[in-house]
């Protein structure tokens, strides 16, 4: 199986409350190489975004190095209050 690159869109949408959730739309496939798409996008948002939505629905293969990639990205998330 050829692994597929990941790539990431941002998306900013209104929200109810007037604050914009910042979408991260990850496609293609998500493994050990994908750490510079997920955590170089997490850490590229600017210091302002205070909620984030992560979409998996585009994504086409999720291994074991991948799953460890998006819970650094919790992790992350959470120590900033995101």
């Amino acid at each position: 199986m050829q692994e597929k690159s990941t790539q990431v869109r941002l998306d900013e949408v209104p929200c109810g409350t007037g604050a914009a959730i910042t979408v991260l739309r990850f496609a293609g496939d998500i493994t050990s190489a994908s750490q510079a798409a997920v955590l170089g996008t997490y850490q590229a948002l600017p210091e302002d975004v205070h909620r984030i939505l992560l979409d998996f629905s585009k994504v086409e293969y999720l291994n074991s190095s991948g799953i460890a990639l998006v819970i650094q990205l919790m992790i992350a998330a959470s120590k900033h209050g995101q």
